[in-house]
């Protein structure tokens, strides 16, 4: 069982002065783990969610390894919605600073979802956790007030890593499915219960050799069998609409596609703030909450520093590739439209 030291514990809930709400009991809890790099984005993420949920009180934590240069334009959602924005400064770097994290773009905050349970208070027992490259387009209210007594928590299935064989590499029944964890419904009580933190440690400084996803492996191991699948609209990834994509999954998959109304986007690839994203079909609905946001200024279309102008004008749009790319896309819209027009 992991412990907490008296100073770890105060360092985590001395920012959570939580208000009550106004709203008959009916609070959201919303937890997200960033760097002064994806802040903005967060910020983003957030105001979506925050738009389609003013009906009740919303209590979110954000997770930081360091202070935030956005810090103060983050709490500054507080005077635009019914929302309560807590700061949290994670307490076990020194547990996490020998986790593994490969050589692409991951940072170590992705393991700090596996901590929900002592990063939050102790009367907790839900949460909603939700990658910063997500935008949420409508009410997920039904879904994060469900019945989830004896699950662990509600994920939807990510059918790209079932068919790559990660159940097998994990080492678990690939009939239990492989899921997405870039959006969670944790059933906090649950992982306190049972001990899901110190499972997830363990799985980790024994097996660190063959994780590929990292933290998402991880929790597929840790929760094969007592997780419960929703929807995909509840987490609709970007690359569903390239046809490289689509023409990659099965036929009941591709239904579930074509007549699916996402409510929750995850920009897997490309991200929306960049130029990778031009016109890509879906960063419009992220640019939409951008401009009704406190990060509407243009910063998601700055090109890299370290790269050319030109080089992004070969890479993604005269090279073959960026070609197909777009005509792909194209193609994909196409098809999405003519079969459910909530994809206009």
């Amino acid at each position: 069982m992991l412990t907490m030291r008296n100073d770890q514990t105060k360092t985590t809930y001395m920012k959570h002065k939580r208000r009550i709400d106004n709203n008959g009991g009916k609070t959201m809890n919303i937890l997200c783990a960033t760097d002064d790099n994806y802040a903005p984005y967060c910020g983003v993420m957030l105001t979506s969610f925050l738009e389609n949920h003013k009906a009740f009180h919303t209590e979110v934590y954000i997770v930081v390894k360091k202070r935030l240069k956005e810090e103060k334009r983050l709490k500054r959602l507080e005077e635009r919605y019914d929302v309560k924005v807590n700061i949290v400064e994670f307490p076990f770097s020194d547990i996490t600073s020998s986790f593994p994290i490969g050589n692409r773009h991951w940072t170590i905050e992705m393991y700090y979802r596996l901590f929900a349970p002592e990063l939050l208070p102790k009367d907790i027992d839900r949460v909603l956790y939700l990658d910063c490259d997500i935008i949420v387009d409508g009410d997920v209210s039904k879904m994060y007030f469900s019945e989830i007594k004896d699950i662990s928590a509600i994920v939807t299935t990510d059918f790209m890593s079932i068919q790559a064989g990660n159940p097998k590499r994990l080492g678990y029944d690939e009939r239990h499915g492989y899921f997405n964890s870039g959006m969670m419904l944790i059933n906090i009580s649950y992982w306190r219960e049972h001990d899901i933190l110190q499972r997830s440690i363990n799985y980790i400084k024994e097996n660190s050799e063959i994780l590929f996803l990292y933290d998402q492996d991880v929790l597929n191991y840790v929760l094969h069998d007592s997780k419960k699948f929703i929807g995909i609209e509840y987490n609709f990834f970007s690359l569903y609409i390239t046809k490289m994509t689509f023409d990659s999954i099965d036929e009941n998959m591709k239904r579930g596609v074509i007549n699916c109304k996402p409510r929750i986007i995850h920009f897997i690839e490309p991200k929306p703030w960049t130029i990778f994203s031009y016109k890509f079909p879906l960063t419009r609905v992220w640019e939409k909450y951008c401009k009704v946001s406190l990060w509407s200024s243009p910063f998601f279309k700055e090109l890299p520093k370290d790269k050319p102008f030109n080089y992004f004008i070969k890479r993604y749009f005269l090279w073959p590739f960026g070609i197909k790319f777009h005509i792909y896309e194209a193609i994909a819209m196409s098809t999405l439209r003519k079969h459910n027009p909530s994809h206009r």
